[in-house]
């Protein structure tokens, strides 16, 4: 039956002052009526306003860094999903299994005000009634309400649509969203977040099984490598571990569930196949026991047989994906590296979460080689600036724009990373008088120095960094939330040194750049991985020069290694009998405060009421900083990134 216009007047009246759908069968699409038939038996009234039930910035922050790497896949696709409906005034959103909205885009403000949908808010039929994250929450598929199918009346002037992300195992795992005040195509933009939920969904397969045999197949070879493919997980023997649903629709009436073996779907058996040569680069044909034929590539890095590549192919390979000429062997460092570069290839902006010397900065300098871009890689310290010069630094000033300018003006740092990748570090500690410039040049990319009338297009890989609370500093107001939003295009975190399971190779990588003629020994390496580093990187760098100067023999001695590291560094290791004078309360005093401020000299220094050249001092026979380091007038170049 088509439902109307008029169908839908008539069953609202009847919702509205009876608060009955018993007359509605005739009147709604089912599903629309089974939300409404919820939403009633919730207790919910059509005409009130909904309830507010929304998170916290701490809280949602929490929230999202339970599972980072879907929320950022998330983002990826809302930035994709944006592009691909360009002149369409909407809000795209990603939603979690709970229908709280974790993150957005919207095309203008006006249309944000309207969807009344924000990062942290609540969308479960209970709360907001029928609405397509909640009911699409609710029944697991696809949903599209438009004005007056929303339960509540305030919501009659939205169209929405929602589709759910599954994970590996069927279960939900997120909702993407489409929002707008004016309408849209039903099935083209169904169409559209079903694709997008179903790239997302690939990539959490392949994460899950990163390190097993992953077959891609489709019945057509040009869409092997395209979201549509099916994907199966074998162990080393050819059992299943899991198939997504494309599998089992390509493979209906076929054992694919775990537990079963390759060798009773495909005609070949699972030996033969994997000793195929070619299989690890190229296409092969599989026919399943029914006789279907499909294309198929395999997965799996170490396992499968490689194709002995020539030369020329080799090199090409490695030019195409550069180095990070950094260590990243640890799960969390590799998975950042990966998003990077997937980040790099839509041209959104990434930012850096991590404490200080995590190695933001190098990560950042590895998107700049990611990126190819012929302009140059240019980084500002958010925090070194003065605040009265850090407009002009940014976007530089025609000559006699202000007193004390230069003579022919300046060209600001937004140009000079023109074609290639402006790097923003401590963003947390930019004034709050310069964010809403930020905000303009981020809506437009055009700048306009100061002095000027004439404004310039510039074509930037945007990269910021912060090792501070952005959330505490928006609750703060010394941040704006809207600029949080617009840097992060895809966040990426650098987890702390001493939480890195490549610890080894970090300190022999930092001791071959350092002291290379030396090498270490298993206990030193022991000994260096129980302290805290506080410092990250530079700490544990700081540290192998200082030993390497006092080594006398070929090998690095725990012995050597132990007199340099800072007394509240041993304290931990069970080295430090306590501090006995007064000196050593002092020390311990300023160092505890240089970690819980996460490195923030001005911070730390407030804190103990002492001046910033007091806590250098400190922090520099504790090892911290370099030793050159004379003060306040150093931190652009000693604060590490």
């Amino acid at each position: 039956m088509a439902f109307t216009a008029d169908h839908l007047v008539h069953a609202r009246v009847q919702l509205e002052r009876y608060q009955s759908i018993a007359l509605s069968s005739d009147l709604l699409r089912s599903e629309i009526r089974d939300s409404w038939r919820r939403c009633l038996d919730a207790g919910l009234d059509p005409v009130q306003q909904p309830k507010q039930v929304d998170l916290t910035s701490r809280e949602l922050g929490t929230l999202i860094e339970q599972n980072p790497y879907l929320v950022n896949l998330a983002k990826l696709e809302l930035c994709k999903l944006q592009r691909q409906l360009a002149g369409n005034d909407c809000v795209l959103g990603f939603a979690n299994r709970e229908a709280i909205l974790l993150d957005y885009v919207y095309s203008n403000l006006s249309v944000r005000a309207a969807a009344k949908a924000l990062p942290g808010s609540c969308w479960s039929e209970g709360f907001r009634g029928t609405n397509a994250i909640g009911t699409a929450a609710f029944t697991r598929t696809p949903v599209f309400v438009e004005s007056s199918e929303h339960f509540l009346r305030s919501y009659g002037m939205l169209t929405c649509a929602a589709v759910p992300v599954m994970d590996p195992d069927a279960e939900l795992v997120g909702i993407l969203h489409k929002s707008s005040d004016c309408g849209f195509r039903q099935q083209h933009t169904i169409s559209l977040l079903c694709m997008s939920a179903l790239h997302i969904e690939a990539e959490l397969f392949r994460e899950r099984y990163r390190s097993e045999i992953v077959l891609q197949l489709h019945s057509r070879n040009e869409f092997v490598n395209t979201c549509n493919a099916g994907l199966i997980a074998l162990d080393a023997e050819g059992r299943i571990l899991c198939g997504n649903r494309q599998a089992g629709l390509f493979l209906e009436g076929l054992p694919v569930e775990a537990g079963r073996h390759f060798d009773e779907i495909f005609r070949v058996n699972f030996r033969s196949f994997v000793a195929r040569p070619q299989l690890a680069a190229d296409l092969a044909e599989l026919t399943d026991v029914k006789g279907s034929c499909f294309s198929v590539r395999a997965r799996h890095p170490g396992r499968i047989p490689q194709t002995t590549a020539s030369p020329r192919a080799t090199t090409k390979s490695v030019a195409e994906l550069p180095s990070p000429g950094f260590v990243c062997e640890d799960p969390v460092v590799s998975h950042a590296v990966s998003m990077a570069k997937r980040a790099v290839e839509m041209c959104v902006p990434i930012l850096l979460r991590g404490e200080t010397g995590t190695g933001k900065e190098m990560l950042a300098q590895h998107v700049h080689r990611l990126s190819r871009r012929s302009g140059r890689f240019v980084a500002i310290n958010c925090a070194a600036v003065p605040e009265s010069l850090m407009e002009a630094e940014l976007f530089g000033y025609r000559e006699g724009a202000f007193t004390g300018a230069h003579s022919g003006g300046a060209v600001g740092l937004i140009l000079q990373a023109d074609k290639g990748t402006l790097f923003l570090d401590e963003i947390g500690d930019m004034p709050i008088s310069l964010q809403p410039s930020i905000l303009r040049f981020l809506d437009s990319w055009t700048v306009r120095p100061i002095g000027s009338v004439k404004e310039q297009k510039v074509d930037i890989q945007l990269v910021t960094a912060t090792n501070c609370d952005l959330e505490q500093a928006i609750a703060d107001r010394r941040f704006r939330q809207d600029l949080l939003y617009r840097i992060n295009g895809v966040e990426i975190f650098l987890p702390p040194l001493r939480n890195r399971s490549d610890f080894d190779q970090i300190v022999r990588d930092l001791l071959g750049q350092v002291a290379p003629h030396l090498r270490i020994a298993e206990d030193t390496l022991r000994l260096l991985q129980g302290q805290p580093w506080d410092g990250n990187m530079r700490e544990l760098r700081n540290i192998l020069i200082r030993s390497a100067l006092t080594c006398d023999g070929p090998c690095l001695s725990a012995e050597v290694v132990e007199h340099l590291l800072p007394r509240r560094l041993k304290t931990q290791s069970g080295v430090h009998r306590g501090a006995s004078t007064l000196l050593d309360l002092r020390r311990e005093a300023v160092l505890d405060a240089y970690g819980r401020n996460n490195g923030n000299i001005s911070k730390a220094a407030r804190s103990l009421s002492v001046s910033r050249n007091t806590l250098y001092r400190e922090l520099r026979q504790a090892g911290l900083i370099d030793s050159d380091a004379p003060g306040s007038a150093s931190r652009r170049t000693q604060r590490p990134n």
